[in-house]
């Protein structure tokens, strides 16, 4: 599937502004909440880039992933397996952004944009 990637994001680091990501059974995250951010989004608009896909309007520019804050910390949602079977090039560094991203400390402000 195609995903809309905001690079800027520490999540996103190293990644282009449009990837692909293999999704089987994955999630769409329907954001309500300013205060989440959205590194990964499913494209708006061509979003099945090989295979087939049964309902992509349902999915089409939602989240692919999804950090929420809750307490004092906060929580990735990866709506799709970054790592799967070890050969998805292409999303690995998520997998890892978000390894480094969790073990994060600030240095006097807050993780993150």
């Amino acid at each position: 599937m195609r995903v809309a990637v905001d690079n800027t994001h520490p999540l996103a680091f190293g990644l282009n502004k449009e990837e692909a990501a293999w999704v089987e059974g994955g999630e769409a995250f329907d954001v309500a909440q300013p205060s989440v951010q959205t590194p990964l989004r499913y494209a708006p608009r061509d979003l099945l880039m090989s295979g087939w896909l049964l309902g992509a309007g349902l999915i089409q520019g939602k989240a692919a992933v999804a950090l929420v804050t809750r307490g004092k910390g906060q929580v990735i949602l990866l709506g799709f397996r970054p790592q799967y079977r070890g050969q998805s090039y292409a999303t690995f560094p998520l997998f890892f952004n978000a390894l480094y991203y969790s073990a994060a400390r600030p240095r006097g402000g807050s993780v993150g944009p």
